[in-house]
């Protein structure tokens, strides 16, 4: 490998990196992206290929390419857990030889301001992160040499399809031109999406290792080779029941110590197989996989899932789906990886993405459908692609038995064994389909807009002819003038003539994510006055389009909420709500409640377990429910102040946005903020009844509590290395202090409109500021009087990406050469910034900010203190 690479100017340090995860060769993909395909060269080109063929190797290839030319390189991917499996192996490789590695997610904050600045070699991002991304900053992809989309098939997914084309879509039309590396599973007809990105199809369809792909029925299983097209058979072993053809088999491949996935339709029945597999398989508890899993999951809060989780990882087996934690899938991954388990039963959570190769992988060939209408999850089969994704995790490269990998479906009779053979083994793979028609109009057209890519409805049409859908399947997206007047009467777009241009609402609107639909009701359809109570905030909320099916366990109430005593006893103000319609309650609204109820519970600490038994949810589903609920209220914060309506429950929405989206009080977002996903739930909870809410207090009295409440050593060990950061950041700061004497005795914020300008005054000096510069400079001087410490999160900046540009433009402004030794302000590195100047020399004049025409200034004339105003 590293000769052939050498030719290629990569420099050495990567070529060892590579060397060293990869092996010393390289597999013939990968020769052939190289040699035929010029990936090294800047090449734009389609990768389809089985799973295994090491397509994810030619798009790191490229990552350094662009990094070799001093640009930088995105790596894209459709799922979270995806982004992150990614992030700590990119950051494990490239980050320990110099290279800034970071993660773009709505789970890390933290680095969207280095994202939209360029402050990076690599950033793997999801594909919504990528498409905010450029409706925030589209010229950084003048910096941009390669980008790596993979999994590019999920272009036809109806989730997240269109918007992915969208995005690649204004890529295509404007004028930057990086390369653009598409991984996909095998195509039917793959040349046509290859030359809608602008490159050559790289086709594959060999495996580097067979794959036997069958139908196990009546003690025999049929297959058919991947690579070489035979049809064979061999014995199989078969019991009176299906559970026990399948356990049988299973326990087969256990006890030759070879790796086992098994795919399931439901979470229940994975939990359920697993525990009834330890018990039919007679296997016994060992120390060593125990001590791991306890290590691993010490700090877990207690559940009846995660007793039962560490009852099954002890013998060697684990269940994996999405009602289990962050932290419990990523023990199961890390332990088979390991060898401490060997047998996974899983639901879809582990067919896409993530890298956990097997020798045998046994299919339940039928999984559950989303909600229709009456409301309830029905059987559907699986789709090809998604039996191709789950038959590929079988027979990896680098697996310790190399053999043949096998894909088993089960039949029980000839004739359900011929149309399993039909569908999933005889058949060819599709055509990549477009979702985009199936977007609205509406949504596309004001995100062209927000990304400044077109101000005219030619324009807009300009850039939607560059779709794939338009390529292939000969949909002209065009936009109607009814859909720009209902942008233009909605406030997210203004027209002058033909010219187009977005308004702060459009702007608020894309940047979140919420569609017009979704932001519509938040700002006509929702009740966010002062009155309402959490739980009802909750309700309403949950009746936006942006919602989705939020799942909860239904019960059979007869139209009534049963909810948890507690909330009977606290006479619940939705409760009462409820009640006085004096009419059953739509399902529905049985759900919203209930959920409502569930997320209450969830910010006023009640444990884990607790909820599990009152709800029936267990704590991943729990979480997934909070960190979606907790978006959706952060971008009702940003749509609603955008409007300038209902500008006082702005803060509330963003407080109570970080307590669902965390599980605990809002006074915790500064310590959450600094060591983010580091402290779990319960700690948060346990320093908050400390009155530890602080990152000063944390450095002091709250390490040694934080030392007390961790008990896995690995993550105690970067909670302390954090923390030293934090300290040797605030060593940097206390150099501001020195300076402090340069900082201005007195700023006046006086808020007289000077044409387009306001005017401040600073040591007397005045100085008129733009609209935007006031604004923060109002907002830190707030802070700066009122919050204990004077830190002002950046969100409460404003929302999105671009705070650290507005402040040095302000900083600008007020002009390098006046009080040139001020910092003006200063950033804790978490996402804190804090304005330089004593808080008794500030001063602000209500009469003018209190006629402000910025909703936001008006706003803090709300929130101070008539004392520290000037009349």
């Amino acid at each position: 490998m590293r000769k052939r690479l050498a030719r290629y100017g990569l420099p050495e340090p990567i070529l060892a990196a590579w060397e060293k995860r990869y092996g010393g060769y390289l597999l013939p993909l990968q020769q052939r992206a190289i040699e035929e395909y010029r990936l090294l060269d800047g090449d734009s080109l389609l990768i389809s290929a089985p799973t295994s063929s090491g397509k994810t190797f030619c798009g790191e290839m490229a990552l350094m390419r662009a990094i070799q030319q001093r640009q930088k390189a995105l790596f894209l991917v459709p799922l979270k857990a995806v982004a992150e499996e990614k992030f700590r192996q990119f950051s494990d490789c490239y980050g320990s030889i110099g290279l800034s590695v970071v993660i773009g997610t709505r789970d890390y904050p933290e680095y969207d301001a280095d994202i939209e600045n360029g402050k990076f070699d690599i950033a793997v991002m999801v594909y919504e992160k990528f498409n905010s991304l450029l409706l925030a900053n589209f010229d950084l992809m003048s910096q941009v040499g390669t980008i790596v989309v993979d999994e590019l098939q999920m272009l036809e997914d109806d989730s997240r399809g269109a918007r992915l084309e969208l995005a690649l879509a204004k890529l295509r039309y404007s004028m930057y031109r990086p390369q653009i590396v598409g991984l996909s599973a095998v195509l039917g007809e793959a040349s046509e999406p290859a030359g809608w990105l602008g490159g050559r199809l790289l086709l594959e369809k060999a495996r580097p290792v067979e794959l036997h792909r069958g139908i196990a029925a009546d003690g025999v299983f049929s297959y058919r080779c991947h690579n070489t097209g035979v049809v064979g058979e061999e014995e199989c072993l078969q019991e009176e029941t299906p559970v026990g053809t399948l356990f049988e088999n299973i326990r087969r491949e256990y006890e030759a110590g070879r790796g086992v996935l098994v795919f399931l339709k439901s979470r229940a029945e994975t939990m359920r197989a697993a525990m009834e597999f330890c018990e039919f398989a007679g296997l016994a508890q060992e120390r060593s996989k125990r001590e791991f899993f306890i290590d691993c999951l010490a700090d877990e809060e207690e559940s009846s899932l995660l007793d039962n989780l560490f009852s099954v990882t002890a013998c060697g087996v684990a269940f994996h789906n999405a009602d289990l934690t962050i932290g419990q899938r990523a023990a199961v991954e890390d332990g088979y990886r390991k060898g401490l388990v060997q047998v996974i039963f899983a639901t879809t959570t582990l067919s896409t993405g993530i890298n956990l190769p097997a020798s045998t992988v046994f299919i339940e060939a039928q999984k559950y459908n989303s909600p229709g209408y009456t409301g309830q999850a029905g059987m559907e089969p699986l789709n090809w692609a998604e039996y191709e994704s789950m038959s590929g995790r079988a027979g990896r490269v680098g697996m310790a038995d190399e053999g043949a990998g096998k894909a088993v479906l089960f039949a029980s009779s000839d004739l359900e064994k011929s149309i399993l053979w039909e569908y999933y083994i005889d058949k060819q793979p599709a055509a990549l389909r477009s979702r985009l028609a199936e977007y609205p109009r509406e949504d596309a057209a004001l995100d062209i807009i927000v990304s400044q890519l077109a101000h005219s409805v030619a324009e807009i049409d300009g850039v939607l002819d560059g779709t794939y859908a338009r390529l292939v399947n000969g949909h002209t997206i065009n936009i109607q003038e009814e859909t720009i007047k209902a942008l233009v009467e909605g406030g997210f777009v203004s027209r002058d003539g033909e010219s187009l241009s977005p308004l702060p609402l459009g702007e608020a609107t894309a940047m979140t994510g919420l569609s017009v639909a979704g932001a519509a009701y938040i700002l006509s359809g929702w009740d966010v006055s002062s009155g309402q109570s959490d739980e009802e905030l909750l309700f309403g909320l949950l009746r936006c389009p942006d919602a989705g099916q939020l799942y909860i366990p239904r019960n059979s109430s007869g139209g009534r909420v049963q909810a948890p005593e507690r909330h009977i006893i606290a006479d619940s103000p939705l409760l009462r709500k409820l009640s006085r319609m004096r009419r059953e309650l739509t399902d529905d609204e049985i759900r919203r409640a209930g959920i409502s109820f569930l997320l209450f519970d969830w910010i006023s600490g009640v444990a884990p377990l607790e909820i599990e038994n009152d709800y029936r949810l267990h704590p991943g589903m729990v979480g997934n429910l909070a960190r979606r609920v907790g978006w959706l209220l952060s971008s009702a914060a940003g749509v609603i102040g955008a409007a300038d309506r209902h500008a006082r429950s702005v803060i509330r929405l963003n407080r109570l946005a970080f307590a669902v989206g965390h599980g605990a009080p809002y006074e915790m977002k500064e310590i959450a903020n600094a060591l983010p996903g580091l402290l779990y739930r319960r700690e948060l909870l346990e320093l908050h009844r400390q009155d530890i809410t602080t990152v000063e207090a944390l450095l002091g009295e709250g390490q040694t509590i934080v030392g007390r409440l961790v008990s896995s050593e690995s993550r105690l060990k970067k909670i302390t290395e954090t923390l030293q950061h934090i300290k040797e950041n605030a060593m940097r700061s206390n150099r501001h202090d020195a300076m402090r004497d340069l900082a201005p005795q007195s700023i006046e914020i006086d808020g007289t409109p000077i044409r387009e300008r306001f005017r401040v005054r600073i040591n007397g000096q005045t100085i008129n500021l733009t609209g935007k510069s006031f604004k923060y400079l109002c907002r830190l001087a707030w802070s700066r009087i009122t919050n204990d410490g004077g830190w002002l999160y950046k969100e409460e900046l404003e929302q999105g990406f671009n705070q650290a540009r507005y402040l040095y433009r302000l900083r600008q402004e007020i002009g390098k050469d006046f009080l040139p030794g001020w910092p003006l302000y200063e950033n804790n590195r978490s996402g804190y910034y804090r304005l330089v100047a004593p808080a008794d020399g500030i001063t602000l004049n209500l009469d003018m900010l209190k006629n402000n025409p910025d909703f936001e200034v008006r706003q803090i004339v709300g929130d101070m203190n008539p004392q520290q105003m000037t009349q």
